[in-house]
C-alpha cells in the first residue's frame, strides 16, 4: 500500500562571505522543493530527499542542487539542509545550513538558515539565507499532497 505525504517549495536569499574575500558579501538565492512520499517513514527517519538549484553571486551559473533536509525538533531544535552542487571550473561544493527552532524566537527559527559551503572538506564560506516574507504566500501554496 503506497504511503501519503507531501511536498513543498521553499525560496531563501541571503549573503556569502567566502573566506578569501571577507569583506564582500555576495548575493545569493536557494529555491528548494523537498518530498516525503511517506509520512510514517519521514516521522521515524526526519529526512526528506530535496532538489532545486543554488545561484551565488561570483559562481558562473545556476547550480542544480539535490541532498536532504533534516527535521529533528525534538532532539536536536533543529531543520538542517545537506545539499551538494557543481559548478563549473570548481571541486563539487557541500552547502549545510541548519534552522535552530527557538521557542522564544518562532518567526526566526522558521525564516532563518545559516548556512556554510565546503570544497574538499574545508569552509570557503559562510552566510545567512533568510524566508522572504513576500515569500511566505508562495510557500505556503506550494503545499501538496503527494500518493508514494
Amino acid at each position: 500500500m503506497p504511503g501519503i505525504g507531501f511536498s513543498q517549495k521553499e525560496i531563501l536569499r541571503g549573503g556569502f562571505r567566502f573566506l578569501d574575500d571577507p569583506e564582500k558579501e555576495r548575493s545569493v538565492r536557494l529555491d528548494v522543493e523537498f518530498v516525503i512520499t511517506d509520512w510514517k517513514a519521514w516521522l521515524s527517519s526526519g529526512q526528506a530527499p530535496v532538489t532545486g538549484t543554488m545561484s551565488c553571486e561570483g559562481f558562473p551559473a545556476e547550480a542544480p542542487v539535490t541532498g536532504s533536509l533534516l527535521v529533528d525538533p525534538i532532539r536536536r531544535q533543529m531543520l538542517a539542509y545537506d545539499l551538494s552542487f557543481t559548478v563549473p571550473e570548481r571541486n563539487p561544493i557541500r552547502f549545510y545550513g541548519e534552522k535552530r527552532l527557538d521557542l522564544l524566537r518562532p518567526a526566526t527559527a522558521v525564516t532563518t538558515l545559516h548556512a556554510r559551503l565546503e570544497e574538499e572538506g574545508l569552509v570557503i564560506a559562510t552566510g545567512t539565507l533568510k524566508l522572504d516574507l513576500k515569500d511566505i504566500w508562495e510557500l505556503v501554496k506550494s503545499f501538496r499532497p503527494v500518493v508514494g
